[in-house]
């Protein structure tokens, strides 16, 4: 009885496009990655638009409440709600009843280097 071999090709005849899949498909993979991060920062930067704008219309709006007191006392609760909604005063300027008020959020680490986002509002009487 005689035993036959299987003949076996070298590595170098194999088929070139071997393996050409797993490459597309990391790199796919990592497409998908790339857009997932992006999607994600973007998210952080709008929750931090949103954030500046909540804290600036709950700050004209407290201070609003104390305008017949004075500018003092007008900002310093405006600067207290800002505070409250992780938002820093950058400007306040009360004008007759109406109070401005311009606050500033800071961004996520990865977007510090944009600078802080501004929210913006103004409250008084209505009438």
């Amino acid at each position: 009885m005689t035993i036959r071999r299987r003949e076996t090709t070298p590595a170098r005849q194999r088929d070139p496009q071997r393996g050409g899949a797993s490459v597309i498909a990391l790199g796919i993979g990592l497409c998908v990655l790339v857009l997932a991060m992006v999607a994600l920062l973007m998210a952080a930067a709008i929750e931090a638009r949103h954030r500046a704008q909540i804290g600036a219309d709950a700050a004209a709006l407290a201070g609003a409440m104390r305008a017949g007191q004075g500018a003092t006392s007008a900002c310093g609760r405006a600067a207290e709600l800002a505070a409250a909604n992780d938002t820093t005063i950058r400007t306040c300027e009360l004008s007759g009843m109406d109070i401005t008020v311009e606050v500033i959020a800071p961004l996520p680490s990865p977007l510090k280097r944009f600078g802080p986002v501004v929210g913006l509002a103004r409250a008084g009487p209505v009438g």
